[in-house]
């Protein structure tokens, strides 16, 4: 390995020749914005990532050929996320990549779901261990700027929430992890759950549907690139489904988002059929597999 101006330098074993690695920068600014917008929709967290934390983003260039041949994140609390459409970019790059975990333990690799896995078994290859928990997704989108038609209310009221919704919301939070996120043999962590919340009614959209009083459903995005929002965090209390709540609740929230001047794209859990129905009742289509791996 060698050091120059700040970049890592290898000669790496495969046909793609020689791959840097640099840290992303006003330099290369531009043209990571270019290649990231050839595929927004399928890393919109990695863009948000990009906006928050772009110390943690890294840019892997062919140096044949000079162009931005892939691009990954690393959290410090080993957090990956990337955009890897040559998965070839992970056989040149091989000793790039294990210099960026080095010392660090894994917690997850979240993405299209080929890269995810092809890291994954990278990982696993060079003695890191196998993922203990798998959650494969449907990656969907909607373009479309036109909302579905309007339907009875069914005597809701829709809120953009604030902070000082945090505890109205959070009962809701902690039932959608238990539900849609962590593994049977997973806990969950009121704390972490609550500070998540708050960053991302901080940082990010998320409305509401009151009935009688009492918060029964939400929906939200988990990120934002710079055309598309990513919906997370859906969520409907369980009395309350089969009312057409969850519809409602995310058709306000995609009025809102079109009239940002938003598209909107979402992962669903490829065996929760009643989640996908929803969304194409609401006019999203099918992207691609995406996954997230969890190691702790």
């Amino acid at each position: 390995m060698r050091l120059y101006s700040g970049l890592l330098f290898f000669k790496a074993g495969s046909a793609s020749g020689f791959m840097t690695i640099s840290s992303f920068s006003a330099e290369n600014s531009l043209e990571t914005a270019e290649f990231l917008l050839k595929h927004e929709i399928k890393c919109v967290s990695l863009i948000q990532k990009l906006k928050d934390s772009p110390s943690e983003v890294f840019i892997f260039r062919n140096t044949k050929t000079n162009a931005i041949a892939g691009i990954i994140s690393v959290s410090a609390g080993g957090s990956i996320l990337h955009c890897l459409p040559d998965l070839q970019v992970i056989v040149a790059a091989e000793k790039l990549i294990l210099t960026l975990v080095k010392n660090r333990t894994l917690f997850c690799i979240n993405g299209e779901k080929k890269a995810s896995q092809a890291l994954a078994d990278f990982f696993y290859s060079h003695g890191f261990q196998k993922p203990k928990i798998i959650n494969n997704y449907i990656l969907m989108n909607r373009k479309s700027s036109v909302i579905p038609e309007k339907c009875n209310s069914n005597g809701l009221i829709f809120k953009k929430c604030t902070e000082n919704d945090a505890k109205f919301l959070l009962p809701l939070e902690l039932a959608y992890q238990k539900e849609e996120v962590l593994a049977d043999s997973q806990k969950i962590n009121p704390a972490v759950c609550s500070y998540s919340l708050m960053r991302r009614l901080k940082t990010q959209i998320v409305f509401s549907a009151v009935k009688n009083g009492k918060i029964v459903a939400k929906a939200g995005t988990n990120a934002l690139s710079w055309n598309y929002a990513q919906l997370g965090g859906i969520y409907t209390l369980p009395e309350y489904r089969r009312q057409n709540i969850a519809f409602l609740t995310v058709r306000t929230l995609l009025a809102f988002l079109f009239s940002c001047r938003k598209n909107a794209v979402l992962f669903v859990n490829e065996k929760n059929t009643k989640a996908l129905n929803l969304y194409k009742k609401l006019e999203f289509s099918e992207v691609c597999p995406y996954q997230i791996a969890y190691f702790q």
